[in-house]
């Protein structure tokens, strides 16, 4: 395909330790509705990915209903970005954000371009601070000719719960089914199963993939009901970061319930963009 070039980028996180004592507080149970139909998904481009990483993935049959993460079942992580395609490639940006209230903190952006010999690199802690979480970005200073690395990028998350999303000109797309337009499905995600994956070039090649702690998420980078349906567009795994359960819906405690100390958890990604659909 025409405009084909990658990106290779590293997110890697320290771990966490922490007290709960308080209160329930509700919260209605946030999960997606998988799998998706053979109408709603064309997926053998994606399949193909998959084989290509070793991930072991059947992109039909082993497709997971988690919508969230929790930052309190996070440790220690790494994560990768590799490979991005042209079009929305200088536009699309992607981070995590607040299902509280839906507030977006960025991690990489359109002109965080790389290829097999440039591996950006990003890290980002989550620290406790009263009642909230505040999340803190920071490109890798790697290449002395880019003025960006060492960039500090500052967010608040309301809760322990985040996800991730993809913007563009189309639109934002949540790993939330109900946060997206008509409540239509912009991500497929896959929980891990214990292969060791194939990520070679890598920054840092942290392989594992290992269920209920690393997750690949596959996005869709137009509004569903015009898209093509192939979510492929953008490709990430998420390590050393737990998912929301309809347990923790139930059990979330009062934000000044938690004490301790918090140290960081973290999320990387390999990820693919395409060429703008019309």
């Amino acid at each position: 395909m025409n405009g084909l070039f990658k990106k290779i980028g590293l997110v890697s996180l320290v771990s966490t330790s922490l007290i709960v004592i308080g209160a329930e507080s509700s919260w209605a149970a946030i999960v997606n509705n998988r799998p998706l139909g053979a109408n709603d998904f064309n997926s053998s481009s994606l399949q193909t990915i998959m084989n290509g990483i070793n991930s072991g993935i059947n992109v039909k049959t082993d497709q997971s209903s988690v919508a969230l993460w929790n930052v309190t079942k996070s440790k220690n992580s790494a994560a990768t970005m590799i490979i991005e395609l042209a079009g929305l490639a200088r536009v699309n940006t992607f981070g995590l954000y607040d299902p509280t209230n839906k507030s977006l903190i960025q991690i990489f952006e359109g002109d965080d371009v790389g290829n097999a010999t440039r591996k950006e690199s990003a890290t980002i802690a989550f620290t406790r601070v009263k009642n909230q979480y505040i999340v803190t970005i920071t490109e890798v200073q790697k290449n002395k000719n880019d003025d960006k690395d060492g960039l500090v990028t500052t967010g608040t998350l309301n809760s322990n719960f985040f996800g991730f999303y993809l913007m563009n000109p189309q639109g934002i797309f949540y790993t939330e089914d109900s946060a997206n337009q008509n409540g239509k499905p912009q991500t497929i995600v896959f929980d891990g199963n214990g292969n060791t994956l194939n990520l070679k070039g890598a920054e840092i090649n942290d392989t594992t993939f290992d269920k209920g702690d690393d997750f690949i998420l596959a996005f869709e980078d137009i509004p569903f009901d015009r898209s093509d349906k192939d979510f492929n567009d953008m490709v990430l795994k998420v390590g050393g970061i737990g998912a929301v359960t309809p347990e923790d819906t139930q059990t979330i405690p009062e934000p000044l319930t938690i004490l301790g100390t918090f140290g960081a958890a973290g999320f990387g990604a390999f990820f693919k963009r395409k060429l703008a659909k019309k």
